[in-house]
This record gives structure tokens, C-alpha cells and sequence, in this order.
């Protein structure tokens, strides 16, 4: 597979989320659901917050290795 462009996974969850709209180039992407993310389980942990929302870690958003 080609890369056309990229977008930082900082972008991910912050400028863009879940449904939202990526130009790159000359293309138009939108962002998949949680769902469709190939995630291996909890990666990050922040105990009071996790607390709060009642849930067991985070994960980081799916990236190529480059």
C-alpha cells in the first residue's frame, strides 16, 4: 500500500475525531468508528480519570510505525 499523506494520531483525537473529515491531498477521508479499530486492549492508564468514566484504560489511536 501507497501512502498519500499522513496525519499525526495526535490529530486523531483532538482537531479530528470519530466521523470527521480528513483532506489529504487531493482526497477526502473520514476517520472509522471505534469499532473498526484494530486495538489490542488498554494502553494507557490515568487511575482517577478511568475512575471516574468507570472504564480500564485508554488506547492510542491505531498508526503505522513510521
Amino acid at each position: 500500500m501507497t501512502a498519500i499523506g499522513e496525519v499525526r494520531r495526535s490529530q486523531l483525537i483532538t482537531t479530528y475525531g470519530v466521523g470527521a473529515m480528513i483532506a489529504v491531498e487531493d482526497a477526502s477521508y473520514i476517520v472509522m468508528g471505534l469499532d473498526r479499530w484494530n486495538i489490542n486492549g488498554p494502553n494507557l492508564h490515568e487511575p482517577r480519570l478511568e475512575k471516574t468514566l468507570g472504564i480500564q484504560g485508554f488506547v492510542l489511536p491505531p498508526a503505522t510505525e513510521d
